[in-house]
């Protein structure tokens, strides 16, 4: 069992695979541990794998919170500006801090 799985792993030739079937208890040691090395590059390489897929749905939701802030952005950039059409009084502090979160979240007024 062992002995067909290391052949498949080293992708040996017939006159390979006899060789290393005479003397395998001659290297059964060495083999052991590049074994062993080959399952932990297994296991390394399956975490490798989920962590880019924990990366992949952390950029997604980092993403998509982004395009909602965004959105609410242009919502509050379309009140202010029925604000301003309709000559609202509305207090300074709150019309600066509306404008603040306008201009960090909107990206269109950024390069306009």
């Amino acid at each position: 069992m062992i002995l067909d799985k290391l052949e498949d792993i080293m992708d040996l030739d017939d006159s390979e695979r006899e060789e290393f079937r005479d003397n395998y208890f001659q290297y059964e040691d060495e083999i052991m541990e590049l074994v062993k090395l080959y399952q932990k590059n297994q296991e390394m390489s399956e975490k490798k794998i989920r962590l880019h897929s924990q990366l992949a749905r952390f950029n997604f939701d980092i993403y998509e919170t982004w395009m909602e802030l965004h959105k609410n952005a242009i919502t509050l950039s379309s009140y202010r500006a029925e604000i301003n059409l309709r000559s609202i009084d509305i207090e300074k502090s709150l019309m600066k801090k509306l404008d603040e979160i306008i201009e960090k979240y909107v990206l269109i007024e950024k390069f306009a």
